[in-house]
Order: C-alpha cells, then structure tokens, then sequence
C-alpha cells in the first residue's frame, strides 16, 4: 500500500529542490473531500489518486503534475469547485484537473479499429497540456490493476478492449513502453484468458535462457560501442505476451519461431558511423520524414517499428536531453542468429 510519504521520497529523490508543499496540500484536501468513497475492491477511493500519483513518480513528474493526480477525480466525485481548486492550487493545476475530468467525461460507443485512431487523435488534441494525458494513462493503468473487482465480465472485457485499442497506443505513441506493455498484457488478460495463459506458460518455461540471452546482447554490443567510443545505453527486455500472440496471428508463426535460437554471439557487426539516414545492411529503416521529429516522436514512431522488427531483443534509444532532436546519438540493436546488428546516429 503506498502512501504520501513514499511519493514525496521519490519526488525529493529525482528532484532534490523540488517544493513538495503543493504536492502535500493536494493529498489533504483529496483525502478531505473523498472521505467516505470507498472503491470496488472496497479499499477507501483515496487509495486510487494515491497510486496514480505513484505511477506519475515513477515517471519523474514534476510536483504540479503529481498534486494534479492527487486531485484528478475531485471534479467529478467530489462537491469540489472548480474555482476552489484555482484558488487553492493555482491556474496550473485547476488547468491540468480540468482537462482530465473533460476528458474522463468521455464516452466511447465504440472502440473498434476503424475508429480507435480517431479516437486517440481526440483525445490528444483535446489536451493541450500533456500533463493531461500522462495523468490519464496514470489513471487507466491503476484501473486495470484492480480491474478483477468490476462484478461484470461484459465490462470487465469492455474497459479491457478500450485499453487496448486507445490507451497501450497513446502510450507508444509517447515512448512510455512499460506502460504500453503492462496495459497490453493486462487488457490480453480479460480478453483471451485461455490463450494468455498459454502464451504465459510457454515464455516461463526458457525465461531465464530468454534473459540471460538478452543480457548477453546488450553487453556485446556496449562492448562494440566503447571500442568505437560511441556513448549511448541499449535497454533489452524479452517479448511481452499481447505482443508475442498478435505476432504469431499476424504472421501466422508458431511459438518457437518468434524468437530467435542462437548459441553466442561470435562475430557482432557494428555499422559504420554516420548520419540518422543510414539503414541497416539487409533491414531498411526509413527514418526520412522523422528527421526533426522531437525524441518523445522518434522514440513513440521509431521506437514501435524497432520493437516490431526486432524480435527477441527490445530496442530503445538513449536520449540525453528530453528537448533533444535527431542529433542526438541513438541506438538500436538486432539479434539476427548469430549476428548483433546496431544503428546509430550522431
């Protein structure tokens, strides 16, 4: 259970001069006007903005950001005001609590393919501030984590499919893989729980093979780029079980054929230094079009494209400076047999 103490700990961790008075003030007064609410799960509702502002640490928000997700259903569930919470708060965050109630009075009458897209173009051009969305993605993310208390499976598969379809690619889409992955399994969970279990059983038997495997990687191709005195970080994670299903749908593979059995890595392939156009030998990554695309776009864009044709080992790319561009040096890694491939660009 977490409490108000551990997230100003993190806050003070990741910023130390932060002033998290603000951050405070938001957690009394939401335990104030909530009191009384209690959840499904039957804990009390404080508990929820408690958890979203959590997950909004873990991301290293700023203070207005998390008072915000301390506030974040008062608007709605609460006799508060809009006008007390300016006065109390400020304009920055009534602004930011404003637009996740506009956008948590939304609803979808459909999240089907066709319209998913539509849907999530919406959403964010609705929020002018993008506190807004990773609030709500904060939001979303803690509801499927207590999902199992929804009585109904007809609404537990509704809300299941609505995560799927509109938040995991908001949260691709704006580089925020962990919480794409966690939303995706957890969505595959209610919607396909015999072929989840399956897919969870076939990993758990060769996860650790799996991990060390992707471990090895990782260090082989750090290796490579401190020969060639290139700075950067290679993040690797294994497949998670949304993703490996969908890929043996789409293409029609088998489970073993999603990764790639190799034994070790011989003879690693460094590509030559060069410019962000370059390509992979043998795997053409079209980059033109995203050259001065901002790091959260290329990680969100690129980053989904890198992930899908790169099997087994995960790729991301190190970004430096948040307001950084394409100059930035980047990385992305590929296991081919016993080949290690990497692109990078300085």
């Amino acid at each position: 259970m977490i409490r108000i103490t551990d997230i100003i700990d993190k806050v003070s961790e990741y910023s130390p001069d932060a002033d998290t008075s603000l951050i405070e003030r938001a957690y009394v007064y939401s335990a104030q006007v909530h009191e009384g609410q209690v959840r499904l799960s039957g804990e009390p509702y404080l508990m929820h903005p408690l958890e979203v502002a959590g997950i909004l640490a873990d991301m290293n928000l700023d203070v207005v950001s998390i008072a915000a997700g301390l506030l974040h259903d008062v608007l709605e569930d609460t006799p508060a005001e809009p006008e007390e919470i300016k006065q109390l708060f400020g304009a920055e965050v009534h602004h930011i609590v404003s637009g996740v109630t506009k956008l948590s009075k939304l609803r979808f009458s459909s999240s089907q393919a066709r319209q998913a897209e539509s849907i999530r173009k919406m959403l964010l051009a609705m929020a002018d501030d993008l506190r807004v969305i990773l609030i709500k993605l904060a939001d979303r993310l803690h509801n499927m984590r207590t999902l199992q208390f929804h009585r109904q499976e007809r609404k537990r598969k509704k809300i299941a499919q609505e995560t799927m379809d509109i938040y995991a690619p908001i949260s691709a889409r704006l580089g925020i893989y962990w919480i794409k992955k966690e939303l995706e399994d957890t969505s595959f969970r209610y919607l396909l729980p015999d072929e989840y279990d399956k897919i969870k059983t076939l990993v758990s038997k060769d996860q650790e093979e799996r991990e060390r495997y992707v471990d090895t990687v990782k260090n082989t191709i750090l290796k490579k780029m401190d020969e060639v005195q290139l700075h950067g970080e290679i993040l690797g994670r294994v497949k998670n079980y949304s993703s490996i299903y969908h890929k043996m749908i789409d293409q029609k593979l088998a489970f073993e054929d999603i990764y790639v059995q190799s034994g070790p890595i011989d003879d690693p392939i460094l590509v030559a230094r060069g410019s962000v156009r370059n390509v992979l030998q043998g795997e053409k990554i079209d980059l033109e079009g995203s050259i001065n695309a901002p790091a959260s776009l290329l990680l969100g864009e690129l980053g989904e494209e890198v992930a899908d044709a790169f099997g087994a080992v995960q790729a991301e790319f190190a970004v430096d400076d948040a307001q950084g561009f394409l100059s930035i040096s980047r990385l992305a890694a590929r296991a081919v047999d016993t080949e290690v491939w990497a692109l990078y660009a300085d």
